[in-house]
């Protein structure tokens, strides 16, 4: 589900499983004693490839390392050496990115701090206390999850239960990091370098370990825990289907979950109500009505506005958090706004009770917006109700809400 969901973003996540893929591809295709021309296409090819992916360039890096340290250990400086045409063909492919679209970022502590404070996205470098080890053990659970798709989505009496399929993933993970470097040592340095150099960037805080970031890690991530079934398999007697035990349990969580999103595409894998909230207003709207948009949704406005040609527009609410000092301050700041609502009949309100942060903010700041105890947009359903609206309905599904009020005349 993760890579379904990715693959289908109108975002460079689309193509990272992709790049990663074929990176590993490039790498395999290389003659074991590469010439001048193999070596050159290598490069060409895989600095065309960090155009099309960002992440890349750890999976490029880590082929190239352990290619690099393969012909080091067999034949000594003059074997190796070939190894930085290729290396310098992506750093000037990279270098060509970061100038044109990376490096226009660089003032973005704000979303590092939110990357560090809301997902632990970055690695403690160095690890000083148990609670810093504890990351690691976080983040191999989270990997299971996504992008791996190895937990299974299971309500119920029997969630637990279920949602132990995991444990199969993770063991033969384990098994996998423990026995591939006594069996092939360089295709394990090409599996295990892309990840510890995108630990590391991690632990610079210059690169988030998190969820679709990791997401071009799946293959390695894979390709260890199918060798680790592999061992697993020759450990027991051939009588035993060891083979397609293993198999059913590996597939047992994706399988599931696929069902089940097929079923009801409420289920499918952060899936938002967005389209179906402002539908629904469209589809109730009548003349003599006004519609409301908190900031937090003003984004899923402005598109499905344009592309469902919505029949009504909507008054902003703007994202004054930052110039008021508290709740009360912040309420008159946004009251200017709600002298469009005069002479209306009716007022639809849509709003998401989870997104506090806007691009650009920094989380936690202001304090006073951040209390748990503060709800987007609830507030102001207060507010309404104290000016004489009257609550007729609500809807209200994925954190997303719409309400209704009947104005006075």
């Amino acid at each position: 589900s993760p890579a379904v969901y990715h693959a289908v973003e109108a975002k460079q996540y689309s193509t990272e499983l992709l790049a990663s893929v074929l990176a590993l591809l490039l790498y395999v295709r290389l003659p074991a004693r590469p010439g001048a021309r193999a070596l050159l296409g290598w490069g060409l090819a895989g600095a065309l490839l960090l155009w099309f992916s960002y992440s890349a360039v750890f999976a490029l890096a880590g082929t190239g390392l352990a290619a690099g340290l393969g012909a080091l250990r067999r034949g000594g400086w003059r074997r190796s050496l070939p190894y930085a045409l290729p290396a310098a063909l992506w750093l000037c492919s990279f270098a060509a990115v970061y100038a044109l679209f990376l490096g226009r970022y660089q003032d973005s502590r704000w979303l590092t701090v939110f990357f560090e404070k809301v997902y632990s996205a970055y690695m403690p470098l160095p690890p000083s206390s148990a609670e810093d080890l504890t990351w690691f053990l976080h983040k191999v659970n989270a990997l299971i999850k996504h992008p791996l798709g190895q937990k299974m989505r299971f309500t119920g009496s029997l969630s637990f239960l279920f949602v132990q399929f995991r444990l199969m993933s993770l063991l033969l993970l384990g098994t996998g990091l423990v026995f591939m470097p006594r069996k092939d040592f360089q295709k394990y340095l090409v599996l295990v370098f892309p990840i510890l150099l995108t630990l590391l960037a991690s632990g610079l805080q210059l690169y988030p370990f998190h969820e679709r970031f990791v997401l071009f890690l799946a293959p390695m991530f894979l390709l260890l825990i199918g060798y680790g079934a592999q061992v697993l398999q020759e450990v027991f007697p051939e009588k035993l289907p060891v083979k397609l035990a293993v198999s059913l349990l590996l597939l047992a969580a994706p399988v599931w979950n696929a069902i089940s999103e097929i079923r009801n595409t409420d289920n499918f894998y952060k899936k938002e109500a967005n389209r179906e909230a402002l539908l629904y207003i469209n589809e109730q709207f009548k003349a003599g009505d006004v519609v409301y948009v908190y900031w937090n949704m003003w984004h899923a406005y402005e598109y499905y506005k344009e592309a469902y040609k919505l029949k009504f527009t909507a008054v902003e609410g703007k994202d004054l958090k930052e110039s008021s000092g508290n709740q009360h301050e912040y309420l008159q700041n946004l009251s200017p706004a709600f002298n469009q609502f005069q002479g209306k009949k009716r007022l639809w309100f849509l709003y998401h009770t989870h997104v506090r942060n806007n691009i650009g903010g920094f989380v936690g700041q202001p304090a006073w917006y951040f209390d748990k105890a503060f709800v987007p947009g609830l507030t102001l359903e207060a507010t309404f109700s104290k000016m004489g609206a009257k609550q007729q309905e609500q809807f209200e599904e994925k954190e997303t809400v719409v309400s209704l009020f009947q104005l006075n005349p």
